[in-house]
């Protein structure tokens, strides 16, 4: 594909320090999991000053790390778990993995995230865990949540959006029960592909690392390299789940950037409100610029007009987003038990996310706000 001339939605921000780095492991030789993972979770948990009782696991995947989460929540067949509908689909299909029944529950319109008010109406005997999702700049409310369902069931905090973002001056990752962070290729940091997850306890902590390779919780090549006593035992089961130093290496590296990424990101979000606030027949989101690292930068456009104003858009080479197709007219997912999704269906025909990655130039902001307002005769 010819990638010239075109502003894409999304484009990691990756260079030479990327390339160094992999370089390292390859010429090292131990591509899977070692030590690289091992300073990768030490620097996340740095980064975003999390408390001594705090751990942290990376895995393969950010779905890799719902499905890990919600199997340490003890998630198991015929359980439910509540999440939005407005999600993507990585979290509903873990739950049926394992067993389980996704719940599809309405969003707040103002957040875009999972609403507190309404989850109790679908709380019954075999709910079992809730997926708080965070959506590009609103943090999820995980803590009301929490009140409403009380010790017995888990809250798992989706905040896939949200890395190195602050809530009342608190990074994600402090203040909730399990929080999961994606590393796709596209997101705010990416390690090629990746996810973590934040725990509060040391015996979660260890079932994590032993989730996420087959029943051990140190690799046994490792140890026995590092010529420590050998245990081959596997007492439970696990995935092959497990973060590769490749893939690490490429997470370390990004953490230097992540200062420089949320400066661009807002001085880009600056430019949008500034020629786009006051367009008719378009909604843009209000953004904590001081707190808020978002992932996205997702407009609601009238019905009527958004999806022809993504085609007139991709013939200016200017592609855009959808984040997301709701869940409940996918057809894996349209059996399944659901709230009141209003909220859900009005804005799913509205959203439109716009480009919005740090390698955007100045120049091509202009040119995606010039060629809305054309197509909007504004």
């Amino acid at each position: 594909m010819n990638y010239k001339n075109k502003i894409f939605a999304s484009w990691p921000f990756l260079d030479k320090e990327e390339i160094n780095n992999v370089k390292k492991v390859l010429d090292d030789g131990w591509l899977g999991s070692g030590e690289f993972v091992t300073t990768f979770e030490k620097q996340i948990k740095k980064n975003l000053l999390l408390s001594n009782g705090k751990y942290v696991t990376c895995i393969k995947t950010g779905t890799d790390a719902i499905k890990i989460a919600l199997y340490i929540a003890g998630v198991k067949r015929g359980d439910e778990v509540i999440l939005p509908s407005l999600n993507f689909i990585g979290a509903a299909q873990a739950v049926i993995m394992l067993g389980a029944k996704p719940v599809l529950c309405d969003i707040n319109l103002k957040t875009l995230s999972l609403d507190d008010k309404i989850i109790s109406t679908l709380i019954t005997k075999k709910t079992k865990a809730i997926i708080s999702v965070d959506y590009s700049c609103s943090i999820s409310p995980v803590k009301k949540i929490k009140k409403v369902c009380g010790k017995k069931i888990r809250v798992i905090h989706d905040a896939a959006h949200s890395f190195y973002s602050k809530l009342n001056n608190n990074y994600v990752g402090n203040f909730s029960d399990i929080c999961m962070f994606s590393f796709d290729p596209l997101k705010t940091l990416t390690c090629i592909d990746g996810g973590a997850l934040v725990l509060n306890s040391k015996k979660e902590y260890i079932e994590s690392r032993k989730l996420r390779q087959l029943g051990f919780e140190i690799n046994a090549n490792v140890n026995f390299f590092k010529k420590k006593k050998v245990n081959y035992d596997i007492e439970s089961l696990g995935f092959r789940d497990h973060m590769t130093n490749v893939n690490a290496a490429v997470g370390i590296s990004q953490l230097k950037k992540i200062r420089h990424i949320k400066k661009r990101k807002y001085e880009i979000v600056s430019f949008y409100e500034k020629n786009l606030k006051n367009l008719k027949n378009i909604k843009i989101p209000n953004y904590d610029k001081k707190n808020i690292i978002p992932f996205i930068y997702p407009v609601r456009v009238s019905k009527n007009l958004r999806d022809n104003l993504r085609h007139f858009l991709k013939k200016n080479n200017i592609f855009t987003g959808l984040h997301w197709y709701p869940l409940h007219k996918m057809s894996l997912f349209k059996n399944c038990k659901k709230g009141n999704l209003k909220n859900t269906n009005l804005v799913a025909d509205e959203l439109i996310s716009l480009p919005f990655h740090a390698r955007l130039s100045n120049n091509d902001i202009k040119k995606v706000c010039d060629k809305i307002r054309l197509f909007l005769n504004e």
